[in-house]
């Protein structure tokens, strides 16, 4: 032992030494030390303590890194620094209608937490800085840590491919999740009151309850919170840390930062990952007005566009940045922390000014968390290249795209490939118009079967995760966690850090020659007519379409739309289109015509189509060919399938596959390969089968995969015995 063996355990001290910062309100809190609240510490579990303090400083919530802290050195000599937060517990119960109430437990104080990564005895300095002489008061103590004996993994981290995650017991950490942003109702869409529509949307932590461990069933093993739109209490959420009704620039609500606690130890208990994102581009967009920020409720800035070169703003964010690392990132829960949603949509972007803000906070969070958690930003679409060497990993965000497979598959092997860091698919669903998205999904796709094709697409291109779908309220009411369980077993079968992958496409045939998919039909085109506004769901409202015919086009190119209206004159500025002016509405589920003045209007339909498709990802080590490869294959009218108020034409009965056969990729090295199909809905194995495959880029081997219907995925691995 390098230390003192005579060193106390780390129980409680007797004397002051954690000199600190608190209101005046709290100054009659006596110092008594430190208190141990962990009985036993274990690895990859918190270690939590309360530090008692004696000095008054303006802001309990402005601990510098170098102010008060623990030096904690490990078993290996690594030393760790952390810093103590504020802290009020609560306690939680739930009314007769299902809202969450919580009460404070006890007073305010500080707390310190963390968390050790492997078991031994560690060495725990404390320092305390006195603020009125600037010296310091130090105190030393010693704890135990004990092997982990559960099913906590550790914290997550990049496999050594780039590809994929993995936690700190070497496990690939495939992930198959959502957006549950917030509870209760939506701030944004202030028209769509999910509170009266959703029965759990306003149960705050008991929402969460149930969504994840229904998630967690199911193979789901990932969840996104907001803790930002830092606004008031009009537009703020039940996570929001600035804000709120006891939030405010520079000072944070601790029923919030409550909140986020029981979701951390929830999650942790599932073991699901929680993706923590800090602000979101709406607080400086429609609900800037309503924000911490802005000098009509006492922040720094007139102009939302200034917040690029504002130092109270990067000040703030810094200090909330500390704040968050110190009370949240013993979690090994946490995923990454994601600075903001949706970058480039903030006001005023300028890539300059944001490439320096980006970089000094990403420094500041990488500096004040000493577990090294994952750092990302997302941004509205694609992400941009010059900020990728900021992050650990990368997402995209698309809506309402014509084909979800194809979507996934184009866009997530292209950013593997740039990029060189995993990724995946962040934010996905039908559309992002109108107030009522979420309902329609279940109209236009009431099988789901975007999202189901999402997630399998993301699975053959070497993706890190799958689609995270954003209509969290929807996703519970229609049980949709069910799409996850096939494609986590499928991918369980698969050793994704222990190989490096290729994403390509895929040779397929059938005793059926495919059909080349036919065009979309459109009816006539009926004049002086239109869709009324009650039947079915705007996609888009679009100006500056020339005529009836482009708006046909415009509708057949949007895989969701079933119905049109072009109107030569605008009656009122509605969406994006003023009044007065020509616009062009795309619709989903609609029904009948109606007469309307200055409209022509029609349906479209989409015939099915025979043919097959699919993708392929091998893996192979460093300095061989492939020895394993995954693969996907659907027949194309299963694109989009729908039913009810759907497209005019339905998707045709699901036919049953005659005789498809893939063309196996001539990466793969010459030998005995086990071929084990697999059904996408239930993950189980149908079929087992076995094929040579020949030392020749010429003679390439072929599978013959059994029936299916929709799809089917298989897995092609060398057998161990081959020679």
């Amino acid at each position: 032992m390098w230390w003192d063996a005579t060193l106390k355990p780390c129980g409680r001290a007797r004397r002051a030494i954690m000199p600190a910062a608190v209101y005046i309100l709290f100054a009659s809190l006596t110092a008594d030390g430190y208190d141990s609240l962990t009985s036993s510490v274990k690895q990859y579990e918190p270690w939590d303590i309360r530090v008692s303090v004696t000095e008054k400083v303006p802001n309990p919530f402005n601990i510098s890194l170098d102010a008060i802290y623990a030096n904690i050195s490990s078993p290996d000599r690594i030393i760790s620094r952390v810093v103590p937060f504020f802290f009020q517990n609560f306690t939680r119960s739930q009314a007769v209608n299902g809202s969450e109430v919580l009460v404070p437990a006890g007073t305010p104080h500080f707390r310190l937490r963390f968390t050790p990564t492997e078991p031994g005895i560690y060495a725990v300095t404390f320092v305390g800085m006195v603020w009125e002489t600037g010296g310091t008061n130090t105190s030393w103590c010693s704890f135990q840590c004990t092997s982990s004996t559960g099913t906590n993994q550790g914290f997550a981290r990049v496999s050594p491919n780039r590809q994929f995650f993995e936690t700190s017991d070497n496990s690939t950490l495939y992930l198959l999740g959502e957006n549950i942003v917030f509870p209760g109702r939506d701030p944004i869409l202030t028209t769509y009151n999910y509170t009266l529509k959703y029965k759990y949307a306003h149960w705050g932590t008991f929402m969460y309850d149930r969504y994840l461990s229904r998630m967690a069933s199911s193979g789901g093993n990932y969840v996104r919170l907001w803790i930002g739109l830092s606004c008031d209490e009009s537009a703020a959420t039940p996570l929001s840390l600035a804000g709120g009704p006891a939030g405010s620039f520079g000072t944070y609500n601790l029923q919030a930062a409550w909140r986020i606690d029981y979701l951390l130890s929830l999650a942790r208990s599932l073991n699901i990952k929680v993706l923590l994102c800090f602000e979101a581009q709406q607080s400086f967009q429609m609900l800037f007005n309503r924000s911490i920020y802005s000098a009509g409720n006492g922040g720094p800035l007139t102009n939302p566009s200034n917040l690029w070169t504002n130092a109270d703003v990067h000040a703030e964010w810094n200090q909330r940045l500390r704040y968050a690392t110190a009370r949240f990132g013993h979690s090994t829960a946490l995923f990454a922390w994601q600075l903001f949603n949706e970058f480039n949509d903030f006001p005023g972007f300028d890539e300059t000014l944001a490439l320096r803000l980006g970089a000094q906070l990403t420094h500041a969070v990488r500096q004040a968390d000493p577990y090294s958690h994952l750092v990302h930003n997302s941004f509205g679409g694609l992400p941009l290249e010059p900020f990728w060497n900021q992050m650990n990993f990368t997402t995209f965000h698309a809506y309402n795209a014509v084909d979800f497979g194809t979507e996934a598959l184009v866009h997530l092997r292209t950013l593997q490939n740039q990029s060189d860091m995993p990724v995946f698919w962040g934010e996905c669903g039908l559309s992002t118009k109108g107030n009522e998205d979420g309902a329609l999904w279940w109209s236009v796709d009431p099988e789901s079967v975007h999202l189901h094709n999402a997630l399998w697409a993301s699975a053959v291109s070497t993706a890190a995760g799958g689609c995270m779908h954003w209509w969290w309220h929807e996703f519970d009411d229609h049980d949709a966690y069910s799409a996850f369980a096939a494609v986590a077993k499928f991918m369980g079968q698969l050793p994704l850090r222990d190989r490096y992958w290729d994403a390509m496409d895929l040779n397929i045939s059938s005793a059926q020659p495919p059909q080349p998919p036919r065009a979309c039909n459109a009816s006539v085109a009926h004049a002086n007519s239109h869709f009324p506004t009650d039947q079915g769901h705007v996609l888009a409202s679009l100006p500056q379409i020339a005529s009836a015919s482009a708006c046909q086009q415009k509708c057949c190119s949007n895989v969701a739309c079933t119905g049109w209206v072009y109107t030569t004159s605008q009656p009122a500025s509605t969406g994006h289109c003023a009044k007065g002016a020509p616009c062009c509405w795309l619709k989903a589920g609609v029904v009948s015509l109606a007469p309307a003045p200055n409209c022509t209007a029609g349906r479209v339909a989409r015939p099915g189509t025979n043919a097959y498709v699919g993708a392929v990802m091998v893996g192979h080590r460093v300095g061989t060919n492939a020895d394993v490869a995954a693969v996907w294959v659907r027949a194309e009218w299963s694109t989009w399938h729908t039913g009810g108020g759907g497209n005019a034409s339905a998707a045709p009965a699901d036919p049953v596959s005659s005789d498809v056969r893939v063309t196996l990729p001539a990466a793969l090295q010459a030998g005995t390969y086990t071929v084990t199909a697999f059904n996408t809905t239930t993950g189980n194995a149908i079929a087992v089968d076995r094929v040579d495959v020949a030392a020749s880029w010429i003679h390439r081997s072929v599978v013959n995969l059994p029936p299916f219907k929709r799809d089917i995925a298989i897995i092609v691995e060398r057998r161990v015995d081959a020679t």
